[in-house]
Protein backbone atom coordinates (compact mmCIF):
# COMPACT_ATOMS: atom_id res chain seq x y z
CA UNK A 1 0.00 0.00 0.00
CA UNK A 2 1.20 3.24 -1.03
CA UNK A 3 1.86 5.74 1.30
CA UNK A 4 -0.76 8.32 -0.40
CA UNK A 5 -3.25 5.80 0.51
CA UNK A 6 -2.06 5.96 4.12
CA UNK A 7 -1.49 9.35 4.31
CA UNK A 8 -5.41 9.47 2.57
CA UNK A 9 -7.04 7.10 5.51
CA UNK A 10 -5.34 9.38 7.97
CA UNK A 11 -7.12 12.27 6.96
CA UNK A 12 -10.56 10.74 7.17
CA UNK A 13 -9.94 9.73 10.76
CA UNK A 14 -9.19 12.88 11.70
CA UNK A 15 -12.61 14.65 13.21
CA UNK A 16 -12.33 18.15 11.60
CA UNK A 17 -12.13 19.08 8.33
CA UNK A 18 -10.07 21.97 7.85
CA UNK A 19 -8.44 24.31 4.01
CA UNK A 20 -5.24 22.62 4.58
CA UNK A 21 -7.04 19.02 5.02
CA UNK A 22 -8.70 19.28 1.61
CA UNK A 23 -5.49 20.80 0.02
CA UNK A 24 -3.28 17.21 1.14
CA UNK A 25 -6.15 15.37 0.48
CA UNK A 26 -6.51 16.39 -3.18
CA UNK A 27 -2.59 16.13 -3.27
CA UNK A 28 -2.30 12.74 -2.56
CA UNK A 29 -5.23 11.55 -4.16
CA UNK A 30 -3.58 13.02 -6.97
CA UNK A 31 -0.43 11.48 -6.46
CA UNK A 32 -1.99 8.03 -6.31
CA UNK A 33 -3.81 8.84 -9.47
CA UNK A 34 -0.92 9.96 -11.38
CA UNK A 35 1.19 6.78 -9.86
CA UNK A 36 -1.67 4.61 -11.07
CA UNK A 37 -2.35 6.07 -14.45
CA UNK A 38 -5.93 6.84 -14.34
CA UNK A 39 -6.43 10.43 -15.11
CA UNK A 40 -8.54 9.68 -17.74
CA UNK A 41 -11.07 7.51 -14.91
CA UNK A 42 -11.43 10.45 -12.29
CA UNK A 43 -10.91 13.95 -15.17
CA UNK A 44 -13.00 15.82 -12.79
CA UNK A 45 -11.40 14.52 -9.26
CA UNK A 46 -8.41 15.26 -11.02
CA UNK A 47 -9.06 18.54 -11.94
CA UNK A 48 -10.08 19.62 -8.50
CA UNK A 49 -6.59 18.31 -7.60
CA UNK A 50 -4.75 20.69 -10.08
CA UNK A 51 -7.16 23.21 -8.45
CA UNK A 52 -6.50 22.81 -5.27
CA UNK A 53 -2.76 23.55 -5.95
CA UNK A 54 -2.54 26.80 -7.86
CA UNK A 55 -3.95 30.43 -6.85
CA UNK A 56 -5.33 30.60 -10.71
CA UNK A 57 -5.82 27.93 -13.41
CA UNK A 58 -5.52 28.66 -16.92
CA UNK A 59 -3.06 25.78 -18.51
CA UNK A 60 -5.13 22.57 -18.50
CA UNK A 61 -6.68 20.89 -21.54
CA UNK A 62 -9.86 20.73 -18.89
CA UNK A 63 -9.76 24.03 -18.18
CA UNK A 64 -9.94 25.15 -21.71
CA UNK A 65 -13.04 22.29 -22.08
CA UNK A 66 -14.40 23.63 -19.10
CA UNK A 67 -14.67 27.51 -20.36
CA UNK A 68 -15.57 26.29 -23.69
CA UNK A 69 -18.51 24.28 -21.86
CA UNK A 70 -19.68 27.53 -20.19
CA UNK A 71 -20.00 29.41 -22.88
CA UNK A 72 -21.59 26.82 -24.95
CA UNK A 73 -24.31 27.34 -22.04
CA UNK A 74 -23.93 30.93 -22.12
CA UNK A 75 -24.90 31.31 -25.73
CA UNK A 76 -27.70 28.84 -25.33
CA UNK A 77 -29.73 30.69 -22.73
CA UNK A 78 -28.04 34.30 -23.30
CA UNK A 79 -31.10 35.56 -26.47
CA UNK A 80 -33.63 33.38 -25.08
CA UNK A 81 -37.05 34.61 -24.24
CA UNK A 82 -38.62 33.41 -21.16
CA UNK A 83 -35.62 32.01 -19.76
CA UNK A 84 -35.03 33.05 -15.66
CA UNK A 85 -31.74 33.76 -14.32
CA UNK A 86 -32.04 31.13 -12.31
CA UNK A 87 -32.39 28.46 -15.23
CA UNK A 88 -29.51 29.90 -16.25
CA UNK A 89 -27.37 29.50 -13.08
CA UNK A 90 -28.97 25.94 -12.54
CA UNK A 91 -27.36 24.80 -16.49
CA UNK A 92 -24.07 25.98 -14.94
CA UNK A 93 -23.75 24.19 -12.26
CA UNK A 94 -25.16 20.99 -13.78
CA UNK A 95 -23.96 21.10 -17.24
CA UNK A 96 -20.53 21.80 -16.06
CA UNK A 97 -19.56 22.15 -12.72
CA UNK A 98 -21.27 19.09 -10.74
CA UNK A 99 -20.30 18.20 -7.52
CA UNK A 100 -22.25 15.40 -7.73
CA UNK A 101 -20.09 14.11 -10.53
CA UNK A 102 -17.14 15.04 -8.04
CA UNK A 103 -18.82 13.39 -5.01
CA UNK A 104 -19.51 9.97 -7.59
CA UNK A 105 -15.32 9.68 -8.30
CA UNK A 106 -14.57 10.88 -5.00
CA UNK A 107 -16.59 7.69 -3.93
CA UNK A 108 -15.27 5.42 -6.69
CA UNK A 109 -11.85 6.22 -6.04
CA UNK A 110 -11.94 5.70 -2.45
CA UNK A 111 -13.78 2.13 -2.94
CA UNK A 112 -11.35 1.31 -5.53
CA UNK A 113 -8.36 1.79 -2.97
CA UNK A 114 -10.57 0.69 -0.19
CA UNK A 115 -10.33 3.63 2.27
CA UNK A 116 -13.22 4.81 4.34
CA UNK A 117 -15.54 6.98 2.26
CA UNK A 118 -17.92 7.95 4.78
CA UNK A 119 -17.61 11.55 4.26
CA UNK A 120 -18.95 11.41 0.77
CA UNK A 121 -21.77 8.99 1.16
CA UNK A 122 -23.46 10.55 4.05
CA UNK A 123 -25.32 13.86 2.98
CA UNK A 124 -24.85 15.63 6.04
CA UNK A 125 -21.23 15.10 5.96
CA UNK A 126 -20.95 15.63 2.12
CA UNK A 127 -22.73 19.13 2.76
CA UNK A 128 -19.84 20.04 5.18
CA UNK A 129 -16.94 18.83 3.15
CA UNK A 130 -18.22 20.42 0.16
CA UNK A 131 -18.52 23.86 1.98
CA UNK A 132 -15.05 23.18 3.43
CA UNK A 133 -13.78 22.75 -0.44
CA UNK A 134 -15.67 25.38 -2.06
CA UNK A 135 -14.05 27.92 0.69
CA UNK A 136 -10.85 26.41 -0.27
CA UNK A 137 -11.08 26.66 -3.96
CA UNK A 138 -12.62 30.49 -3.40
CA UNK A 139 -10.67 33.09 -5.23
CA UNK A 140 -8.59 30.63 -7.96
CA UNK A 141 -9.90 32.03 -10.56
CA UNK A 142 -10.28 29.64 -13.90
CA UNK A 143 -9.32 31.82 -16.43
CA UNK A 144 -8.54 31.86 -20.66
CA UNK A 145 -5.17 31.03 -21.77
CA UNK A 146 -3.91 32.29 -25.27
CA UNK A 147 -2.15 29.39 -25.64
CA UNK A 148 -4.89 26.95 -26.41
CA UNK A 149 -7.39 27.21 -29.28
CA UNK A 150 -11.02 28.13 -27.93
CA UNK A 151 -14.13 26.84 -29.48
CA UNK A 152 -15.73 30.11 -29.80
CA UNK A 153 -12.85 32.91 -30.45
CA UNK A 154 -14.80 35.38 -31.81
CA UNK A 155 -18.11 35.54 -30.08
CA UNK A 156 -19.59 36.50 -26.33
CA UNK A 157 -17.65 33.75 -24.52
CA UNK A 158 -16.67 32.91 -20.65
CA UNK A 159 -13.28 34.71 -20.40
CA UNK A 160 -12.94 33.81 -16.08
CA UNK A 161 -14.73 31.92 -13.98
CA UNK A 162 -14.62 31.99 -10.06
CA UNK A 163 -15.78 31.11 -7.02
CA UNK A 164 -16.53 33.66 -4.48
CA UNK A 165 -16.61 33.46 -0.55
CA UNK A 166 -19.55 34.80 0.88
CA UNK A 167 -17.31 36.89 3.56
CA UNK A 168 -16.03 38.41 0.79
CA UNK A 169 -19.38 39.97 -0.82
CA UNK A 170 -19.60 43.53 -1.79
CA UNK A 171 -23.35 43.12 -2.56
CA UNK A 172 -24.95 43.11 0.97
CA UNK A 173 -28.16 40.78 -0.09
CA UNK A 174 -25.87 38.19 -1.90
CA UNK A 175 -23.47 38.50 1.70
CA UNK A 176 -26.99 38.05 3.59
CA UNK A 177 -28.54 35.53 1.56
CA UNK A 178 -25.12 33.80 1.52
CA UNK A 179 -24.40 33.85 4.63
CA UNK A 180 -27.87 32.43 6.23
CA UNK A 181 -28.19 29.54 3.69
CA UNK A 182 -24.26 28.83 4.33
CA UNK A 183 -24.26 28.83 -0.11
CA UNK A 184 -21.54 29.92 -2.07
CA UNK A 185 -21.57 31.86 -5.42
CA UNK A 186 -19.67 31.68 -8.57
CA UNK A 187 -18.74 34.54 -10.53
CA UNK A 188 -18.69 34.20 -14.58
CA UNK A 189 -17.26 37.12 -16.78
CA UNK A 190 -17.75 37.02 -20.50
CA UNK A 191 -15.73 38.80 -23.42
CA UNK A 192 -18.28 41.79 -23.26
CA UNK A 193 -17.55 42.02 -19.30
CA UNK A 194 -20.92 41.11 -18.38
CA UNK A 195 -20.56 39.29 -14.69
CA UNK A 196 -22.68 36.50 -13.70
CA UNK A 197 -23.82 35.50 -10.57
CA UNK A 198 -24.74 32.49 -9.40
CA UNK A 199 -25.63 30.29 -5.99
CA UNK A 200 -22.90 27.28 -6.35
CA UNK A 201 -24.98 23.85 -5.76
CA UNK A 202 -23.52 20.90 -4.14
CA UNK A 203 -25.61 18.16 -5.41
Amino acid sequence: MSKYINNLKEIVERKTIDSNTISSMFSNIRNVIDDNGTKSKYKLLYFFCDWSSHINVDRSIFCRDLLDALSDVWLIYKGKEGVTDKEIIYAFNKSVFSFKILRNELIMFFNEHRVDNAMFTSDSEWKNLSSVILYHLSGRPIMRNPKYKYKLPSEDYVVSFSIVNPIDEEDDILKMIATIENTFHFRIMTKNKLIIVGIFYIY
